[in-house]
């Protein structure tokens, strides 16, 4: 990939709104993290908190890195603009505006799916084991009490 390859990745992560939701995630994985949350407000330690810090910033950076290398090594040049000219359009300014609430319908709907389908996959496997049970203990009832090991 070539280094205008890698500069119209950077900035069609720009017009996507990426670096807003990086740093959105950034800012729950800090509010989340009980060690940050403590070495800043209760040990009143701030040495510890930037360095921790310095992790989660770090990690976005890479994360900023894999994103524009995978477009650039995806995309043409000419993709790339194209990509660039439909988010700096109205619709897709549209598209990043609603980006985080579809993004979210989506996973409510996922995580619903999935937590209906866990219970009824465990329904299905508890109606199986009632009746492997159910074999086992035909099959012991069927071998002879002298042949069974003890």
């Amino acid at each position: 990939m070539s280094l205008k390859e890698m500069q119209l990745a950077l900035k069609l992560m720009g017009v996507m709104g990426m670096y807003e939701k990086f740093h959105r995630a950034l800012q729950t994985m800090k509010n989340d993290s009980p060690i940050f949350t403590a070495a800043k407000n209760v040990l009143a330690m701030p040495e510890l908190a930037n360095d921790i810090d310095k992790v989660f910033i770090n990690g976005v950076l890479v994360l900023t890195e894999v994103t524009a290398a995978t477009y650039a090594d995806v995309f043409s040049k000419r993709d790339l603009k194209k990509l660039i000219k439909f988010y700096k359009s109205d619709v897709g300014k549209k598209f990043v505006g609603h980006s985080s609430y579809i993004e979210e319908k989506v996973m409510n709907a996922s995580t619903s799916w999935m937590t209906e389908s866990i219970t009824e996959i465990s329904s299905i496997v508890l109606s199986y084991s009632n009746e492997i049970n159910n074999l086992k203990d035909k099959m012991e009832s069927a071998v002879p009490a002298s042949t069974k090991l003890h």
